[in-house]
């Protein structure tokens, strides 16, 4: 998942639900490095005078002026003392950089731990490193990062070259794979550091290809702020087409032709609202081919695997709706596929005359609508695309539900979930039923899958990267007419010698005895003992995998039963060494919104934790997607104080369980997750020794009722709208900005943000500590610090390495305040 993952992809092909393959991780914590070291421990203990320099003087933190602003609304009257921050934007920078140097001031005594947390984790990590080359057409791409680099350089070499045996290391893995020779023959397409050299912040956005492979499109954000500008470059002579460059792009993609490119533009709240289409060297204006005015609806564009159709889609957080273009005429006109309903969701891909259709609709006998859930597979003639031609053609057992799925010349892959955890599904195409799948083995259990770019419709192999807490990255190849996977490249650990192992595979489909955590239904009442779900090969074995498994880390999932009966999974990762003794520091993370899963996946830095004998644990809260789309509704709306109830449930788990001590619990929230931790912590302010809050959504009332930030409106389908009195009411109870509560002492606080975030404005969290300094009881032991990076946005510094400094400081803080 992510910025900083080494094996990237050209080619970030969307899955059919609309998502990039490697999106954005939760936070460098969740972050997937691909190399690691085994460290010795470095005991430190807590401070009891946290807010005093070296000299012994007592450091006293900026105080925010109160210029209290009243807010009325469905009768109630509040008052926002900060408001100020929100739009006096000099007069806010001002106090944000006083906070930053108090941050400074209070972290200067750790500054030996910081350098020395950051040079350990960057000596985890190879200086080389390359990904397998994927074949799509004549071409091999693949992707490098040089010695001494940041970031991946995208690469491609005719399919005919071969590459001698003198060439540089990362040349020889590709020799190893594909037998080619002659280094001259590689083409750069993209040099991520030349880029950011260039313009000093990148965030590429997205990157594709024409079908006859000469020419480039691809979005850069040079700003930080998320505003991307498309870009064009010839292939066949490096040159950047700069007549083509167009500012507020967010996706692109190409007709058959290789002339004509369609990409959506945004509004001024950032919002793709319009799909264009554009003649590369025509002096035309660029033709408009749709437009959304629905302010809860983003517009995207993308094409069917094979080619056949350009799809506009519409999507809200609730519904869809899907439009083809044939991709052989730009001109033809829009075909709609089925018109959007409240609740239901479709996404599409072509094979030979039918469109294969994932949708959360339900269908009964006759073929008609009865209510929304997990996503199904249906499919339809070209001719007959209503709803009501729908033919469900792949139905699942209880407690397993399909997130997305891969189509390919002769066979449909399902990603699926089954009691939380990943399955992989193979039919043979074509197909009327379900009675051909294949289900592949996968080398654990409690692991994470993340699917390869396979843009070849024609091929007869897919790839996808498997990870765990304990299992190093690695990139895995499945023949789809057996199933039969091969390992084509395992991340190398770092001054750590690792024995190569058989791991046994897991196939889920036929276990029997295991935990089923999706057999919950939300709500259900039940009496019953945690049940743990080891990371072992402890269900049917298929294949061997020939991988290293780091057996000093050990990864287990738990059932947590709230107080209203509910089975929340719970991920738990230790050293094999830590006792159970109730005297571990333990760092509790979780998201819980948007029906997105908290994934558990290889993380290279986790290991400086670890390896000083803390527990770090993964919630699954009520909100996310472990457990299928009932278990997403149950967290969100009116129910989404469900998520934080879960949270708090398990974080007594961690202490009654004695994989951690009382008084060394730390928590960690990324952006919703923020949410998630700081509505937890105004619930029970004594649970917590410590938190990180980063880029956090603090001050929700106030946001959703600003209808000129950007996504706010989109928002409500997630939150709900304050315009219904229910839903603000509901809004307001657990709104973290505005339920501080006054006279408690509050854990240490590390929260940081972006002043280019255009997501969750600066202000949330800058409103948010001052309050929390306000009302509560301050405890020189426990500190209260406020971050801003002053360049850059939601998404912070995504170098390799250089990333590397900030979480370094993020974990010198919880030792600070913890202890280890």
């Amino acid at each position: 998942m992510a910025e900083r993952r080494v094996v990237m992809s050209l080619l970030w092909r969307k899955g059919v639900r609309g998502t990039s393959r490697f999106s954005v991780n939760l936070s460098h914590f969740l972050g997937c490095q691909v190399i690691f070291d085994r460290l010795a421990h470095i005991s430190a203990s807590p401070s009891k005078e946290q807010g005093k320099c070296r000299d012994g003087h007592r450091i006293e933190p900026p105080v925010a002026v109160s210029r209290p602003l009243e807010r009325i609304k469905h009768g109630r009257t509040w008052y926002d003392p900060y408001h100020w921050m929100r739009v006096s934007k000099d007069e806010a920078v001002g106090y944000l950089q006083l906070e930053n140097d108090y941050a400074d001031k209070c972290m200067a005594d750790s500054l030996h731990l910081q350098r020395k947390l950051e040079k350990e984790m960057a000596g985890r990590l190879k200086q080389e490193v390359s990904s397998p080359p994927e074949r799509i057409g004549p071409w091999l791409y693949y992707t490098r990062i040089p010695k001494g680099q940041d970031y991946p350089v995208y690469c491609r070499i005719r399919h005919s070259v071969r590459i001698n045996t003198t060439q540089s290391k990362w040349k020889k893995v590709a020799a190893s794979v594909l037998g080619w020779d002659d280094q001259d023959e590689e083409e750069v397409l993209l040099d991520q550091n030349a880029l950011v050299e260039q313009f000093g912040y990148v965030q590429l956005g997205t990157c594709r290809l024409s079908k006859d492979h000469n020419v480039m499109a691809y979005t850069l954000d040079t700003s930080g702020r998320e505003v991307f500008s498309l870009f064009v470059k010839d292939l066949r002579t490096g040159r950047i087409m700069n007549e083509e460059q167009k500012d507020g792009v967010v996706s692109v993609e190409w007709s058959g032709d290789g002339r004509t490119l369609y990409y959506t533009e945004v509004d001024e709240l950032l919002r793709p609202w319009r799909v264009y289409r554009r003649s590369l060297g025509s002096e035309a204006k660029d033709t408009l081919v749709f437009e959304e005015k629905d302010a809860s609806s983003f517009l995207d564009v993308s094409r069917t695997k094979d080619w056949t159709f350009i799809t506009v889609n519409v999507n809200s957080k609730t519904s869809s709706e899907v439009y083809l273009i044939d991709a052989d005429n730009p001109e033809a006109d829009l075909q709609l596929v089925e018109e959007r309903r409240g609740g239901i969701q479709y996404f599409v891909e072509h094979h030979q005359g039918f469109l294969y259709i994932l949708t959360n609709r339900r269908m009964d006998g006759g073929n008609t609508r009865t209510a929304v859930g997990d996503y199904r597979l249906v499919r339809c003639s070209l001719g007959n695309l209503s709803s009501k031609c729908w033919q469900e053609i792949a139905s699942l057992e209880h407690g397993a539900f399909i997130e997305d799925m891969e189509i390919f010349e002769k066979h449909l892959v399902l990603y699926q979930r089954r009691g939380g955890l990943p399955r992989i599904q193979v039919l043979d195409l074509p197909s009327t039923g379900f009675e051909s799948r294949r289900t592949l083995s996968l080398p654990q259990e409690v692991c994470t899958v993340i699917p390869g770019a396979n843009e070849d419709f024609n091929s007869s192999v897919f790839r996808l990267t498997v990870s765990s807490p304990n299992l190093p990255e690695t990139i895995l190849e499945y023949h789809l007419e057996t199933g039969k996977p091969e390992v084509l490249q395992q991340e190398e650990v770092q001054g750590v010698q690792l024995p190569l192992k058989k791991r046994k595979g897991t196939r889920r489909l036929s276990d029997e005895g295991h935990s089923n955590l999706a057999e919950l239904d939300s709500q259900a009442q039940v009496d019953r003992k945690s049940k743990v779900v080891s990371g072992k090969e402890d269900c049917e074995a298929t294949y061997d995998f020939q991988l290293c498994l780091l057996s000093q880390y050990e990864c287990q999932r738990h059932e947590v039963i709230t107080a209203d009966g509910v089975a929340v999974p719970l991920t738990v990762v230790h050293g094999s060494g830590v006792r159970q003794d109730g005297q571990n520091p333990a760092l509790l993370i979780g998201y819980g919104a948007y029906g997105k899963t908290l994934e558990v996946e290889w993380c290279s830095e986790h290991l400086s934790l670890l390896d000083r004998g803390w527990v770090i644990a993964f919630s699954h809260v009520r909100g996310g997607g472990e457990l299928g789309r009932s278990w997403y509704e149950a967290g969100t709306l009116l129910k989404k104080k469900n998520s934080f109830h879960d949270f708090i449930a398990s974080a007594k788990y961690l202490i009654e369980n004695k994989y951690a001590h009382r008084s060394k619990l730390g928590a960690l929230g990324l952006s919703a997750g923020g949410l998630l931790v700081a509505s937890a912590v105004n619930l029970q302010p004594g649970l917590f020794r410590a938190v990180i809050l980063q880029v956090p959504f603090l001050d929700i009332n106030n946001t959703l009722l600003d209808k000129d930030l950007p996504l706010s409106v989109h928002e409500y389908d997630e939150w709900g709208d304050p315009d219904d009195p229910e839903h603000f009411t509901n809004i307001g109870s657990y709104s973290p900005y505005d339920n501080v509560q006054e006279g408690k002492s509050y854990p240490a606080m590390l929260v940081k943000t972006g002043l280019l975030d255009s997501r969750v404005g600066y202000w949330e969290a800058a409103k948010y500590v001052a309050r929390v300094r306000d009302l509560t009881v301050q405890d020189p032991s426990k500190l209260i610090l406020l971050k801003t990076s002053m360049d850059s946005g939601h998404v912070s510094d995504c170098g390799r390495f250089s990333h590397l400094k900030e979480t370094a400081y993020d974990y010198a803080f919880l030792i600070k305040m913890i202890g280890r």
